[in-house]
């Protein structure tokens, strides 16, 4: 086994029990081709700690930035008066 790879697995050895299924996330996506339809955005906070609101509102932004419904930050803040 390379030294990278021993390194990878000795770091999610290290990892707490509370923080298993947020790694486990992280290396899906990582694993997964940017193409792949049902890729999913890494989230680095686990969504059992927020609201249902905060997590329904993070995944309308990311399917408005999908969509191609975002500003540049120029325009938003022309929009905002800014």
């Amino acid at each position: 086994m390379s030294d990278v790879r021993e390194q990878r697995h000795r770091l999610v050895d290290r990892v707490p029990e509370g923080r298993t299924e947020a790694a486990a996330r992280t290396l899906q996506s990582l694993a997964t081709p940017p193409e792949a339809p049902d890729r999913r955005p890494v989230t680095f906070v686990d969504e059992q700690e927020l609201s249902e609101e905060a997590v329904q509102a993070f995944h309308e932004g990311v399917a408005d930035g999908d969509a191609g419904r975002t500003y540049t930050i120029g325009e938003a803040e022309q929009e905002l008066g800014l």
